[in-house]
């Protein structure tokens, strides 16, 4: 049930609050919509890597044993970058993503 304060817009002048009313139709709409991107979700595995606490990618799996697959040869890679030697380090955790997001 909508409340006072969605049907209404508080706006504040010098001296007086000044109430308009918001078109009802538009607050139900965005309820309904916000409703319908909350169902369309699937959950997958992000696989997040990062290069010496710096984000350096990211994917998006099907399956757990996926992402601990690659997890395992991606964690603790060392990278030479100039005279700095860098690490990897990748972790998998579970999101909901948009159904129409491909996962590997």
């Amino acid at each position: 049930m909508l409340t006072w304060e969605l049907l209404h817009i508080c706006k504040r002048t010098e001296n007086d609050t000044v109430f308009n009313s918001i078109n009802f139709g538009f607050a139900v709409g965005l309820n309904i919509i916000q409703q319908n991107q909350r169902l369309n979700m699937k959950p997958a595995f992000l696989l997040a890597c990062y290069l010496s606490g710096i984000p350096a990618g990211s994917m998006h799996l099907s399956s757990v044993n996926n992402c601990k697959y690659f997890q395992k040869y991606l964690h603790k890679q060392t990278v030479r970058i100039g005279d700095d030697i860098k690490n990897y380090q990748c972790y998998c955790k579970l999101v909901n993503v948009n159904e129409n997001m491909r996962l590997y």
